[in-house]
């Protein structure tokens, strides 16, 4: 079909509009009128979706750490999303995402105050991640999460600082289909 071409709903209504039975001929204005109107005016369906407000979003989270040989495992329990979703959030729901999982951390860090008494943080360490998702996702998609994260480590005082010097990566971060979200880390001294 070409970009001019009407189906044969179009031409009645254009005939419904002259208030003739049959269209034998259409001017070029008259053709234009046509497609300008039926593009501009939404259908009702178009219409309800715009005016739906959109589905205020809710982030949870649950953090856990526990001794890990040498080192801690992280646990961060909840939905966490992946890049390409974050980046369609509004700004307020990206704030929203980032306070959630460090509101998390710091919990856990009101609830163990004994145990972040005796923490002395490692000047450097290495870390891998483990992702829990129930589908699979390409592997940058977990870079959002994983960010807000690997700053926890910072906030709470296991590691000095998560630049490069400080924090190396022990090996790719993994991905395991589960219906439960979850992310692991595992931060080892180097």
């Amino acid at each position: 079909m070409g970009l001019f071409d009407l189906t044969s709903t179009d031409l009645k209504k254009i005939a419904a509009s002259k208030n003739v039975n049959k269209i034998t001929r259409l001017s070029s204005k008259e053709l234009r009128e046509f497609l300008l109107s039926k593009g501009s005016s939404p259908s009702k369906k178009n219409k309800r979706v715009a005016l739906e407000p959109r589905e205020q979003l809710s982030f949870y989270f649950s953090y856990s750490v526990k001794r890990y040989h040498d080192g801690f495992k992280f646990i961060l329990t909840g939905r966490h999303y992946s890049k390409n979703s974050v980046n369609g959030f509004s700004r307020r729901e990206k704030i929203r995402y980032t306070k959630a999982i460090h509101e998390a951390s710091e919990d856990f860090r009101l609830v163990n105050l004994g145990f972040f008494r005796r923490l002395k943080a490692f000047s450097s360490a290495e870390v891998s991640y483990t992702f829990y998702n129930p589908c699979s996702r390409d592997h940058d998609n977990n870079s959002e999460t994983l960010k807000h994260f690997q700053d926890t480590f910072v906030s709470l005082g296991f590691i000095v600082d998560d630049n490069r010097k400080c924090l190396s990566h022990r090996k790719e971060v993994s991905e395991i289909i589960d219906p439960v979200y979850r992310a692991e880390a595992i931060l080892l001294p180097s």
